[in-house]
């Protein structure tokens, strides 16, 4: 079943009004995702810092996952089986600005519309309702990523990943998505378009354009305004087909929406069950747990690798002067935030294995 939340389509229906380059988005290395600026867009990528400045800036920015955990709590089975899940799946997979404007939020516990839109639907086929609204009915590809809310304007703004295979082949290359913005009231659909908000200087950052919506005076489709998008008309008549619990929809959704396969549900198997519920619970901590290893093996590679590197670069300027006392303490400050970095996903880690055994005792396989 989390097929749905993991794929992304090969192809999109949709022109995209305006996507934003990974480097320009300040993210917790533990959770970053793609983010990419296509050169249609006329906004520049982030200037290129030395080495130790980059490093020093993605590492910097990690959040202190220890204090979040006691903010926010983790995924327990206090918080019923569906939240848990979906919490899990969040903290794993969803991505963290670095600054939440005032008034928007990240503790997705408390946010309303969680259950509504990203659990398993009552319909036939059982998609979340996220996905019938974005991806089909407004027919944008890709996963939905939340960003932030807002619970006074009801308001979501979220990425959508993108695929370029032409510009992934460059090993530069760094990823992208798309920013909209969700009324979760009224189902409507925005983006920021320079052309339909003139007197509103670009935003040139991922950040820069979450600072504008957060902090527009007022509902941000309104207030900057931002441009409402139109449903897809072959979208919201495959959406038709599947609230007509027509199965013959299932070929058409895997290669022009979701690009897999939903299963056809029946009635009965659309009333969710309890040991469903646990099941995909289980699933989502499960994969938390593999990418919270993954994000640490990674990270002790590239320390490793790191570290090396600045050896060998010393030693072959030692004759030279050096590379400097300032370049230096850079990259020392760097490799301190990424081992405090590794030491906080070490602690994530723990705390999800801790929830995992006590829920579900020792499995060799996770």
């Amino acid at each position: 079943m989390l097929a749905a939340w993991t794929r992304v389509a090969p192809g999109c229906r949709r022109r995209a009004l305006q996507t934003l380059p990974l480097r320009a988005y300040s993210v917790s290395l533990a959770l970053r995702h793609p983010l990419r600026l296509p050169a249609t867009t006329g906004i520049a990528p982030a200037p290129t810092k030395s080495k130790g400045a980059s490093m020093r800036r993605g590492y910097a920015e990690v959040r202190d996952v220890k204090a979040r955990l006691e903010e926010e709590g983790l995924p327990l089975k206090n918080s019923g089986p569906t939240t848990a899940a979906l919490l899990a799946y969040a903290d794993a997979y969803w991505l963290p600005p670095t600054d939440v404007p005032e008034g928007w939020s990240t503790d997705w516990k408390s946010w309303d519309y969680l259950l509504t839109l990203f659990a398993y639907s009552p319909y036939f086929l059982r998609l979340p309702q996220i996905e019938m609204l974005v991806n089909i009915r407004y027919a944008v590809p890709g996963e939905v990523k939340p960003v932030m809310y807002s619970a006074d304007h009801a308001g979501l703004v979220f990425a959508v990943d993108r695929e370029d295979a032409e510009a992934e082949a460059d090993p530069e290359y760094e990823g992208a998505a798309e920013v909209y913005y969700l009324n979760c009231r009224t189902f409507s659909l925005y983006m920021f378009d320079p052309d339909h908000a003139p007197h509103v200087p670009p935003p040139q950052t991922i950040d820069e354009l979450l600072m504008l919506i957060g902090t527009a005076p007022g509902a941000p489709e309104e207030a900057i305004p931002l441009l409402a998008l139109e449903p897809d008309e072959h979208g919201q008549a495959v959406l038709n087909r599947i609230l007509n619990r027509d199965a013959s929809v299932i070929p058409v959704l895997e290669k022009e929406f979701l690009s897999y396969a939903p299963k056809a549900t029946t009635p009965e198997e659309e009333m969710i069950r309890a040991d469903e519920l646990d099941g995909a619970r289980r699933q989502m901590l499960k994969e938390a747990i593999q990418k919270a290893r993954e994000f640490i093996r990674e990270t002790e590679e590239e320390l490793e690798h790191e570290v090396e590197e600045s050896v060998a670069v010393r030693a072959q300027t030692s004759g030279e002067g050096g590379i400097g006392g300032a370049v230096e303490e850079e990259e020392e400050r760097a490799f301190l935030l990424m081992r405090a970095a590794l030491e906080e996903a070490k602690g994530k880690l723990k705390q999800l294995e801790e929830e995992w055994h006590k829920a579900y005792g020792v499995d060799k396989n996770v």
